[in-house]
């Protein structure tokens, strides 16, 4: 082979991994993430006061006795257990009265709720999550399992 030709594909080799190995800007580092962010915050604020009119409010409605009514069908169980656990991310007042609620309520939906009630800072609370959660306690309420029926050939294998 001559030399030329040789020092020549040598060079190309060269000059094509440097093109390929040079880093390229991504695509991160073009974007100002900062405009983008406060085009967010600022979309996020024109559209809540919309979200606030279109939900219904699940702020509590009081009743005769001032509690809270109990949920029955499975959208207000679901639109309660969410109210809880937003009031569980407020001041230990709102805490406590969460755990008031989920004792009240009284059903296995409200253990999650009342698992985080027994791992909170304020001991007013974990003592009303340990309170409503005696209720719990002791045996399940799953029927036992019922004993399975014996082989066919169980009397070959005794």
């Amino acid at each position: 082979m001559h030399p030329s030709l040789l020092a020549g594909s040598a060079a190309v080799l060269v000059a094509l991994y440097w093109v390929l190995a040079r880093r390229r800007p991504s695509l991160t580092a073009t974007i100002d993430t900062q405009a983008i962010a406060a085009l967010n915050r600022a979309q996020i604020a024109l559209m809540a006061p919309a979200q606030a009119a279109s939900e219904p409010s699940l702020q509590p409605v009081p009743c005769l006795d001032g509690m809270v009514p109990l949920p029955a069908t499975a959208r207000e169980r679901a639109a309660f257990r969410h109210r809880l656990a937003e009031q569980l991310a407020g001041d230990s007042a709102q805490r406590l009265a969460a755990m008031e609620a989920a004792r009240r309520w009284g059903t296995r939906q409200s253990l999650p709720l009342l698992y985080r009630g027994l791992r909170d800072v304020d001991p007013a609370v974990v003592l009303a999550a340990a309170q409503a959660m005696e209720r719990f306690r002791g045996r399940s309420s799953t029927r036992p399992a019922l004993p399975q029926a014996l082989p066919r050939n169980v009397a070959r294998t005794r």
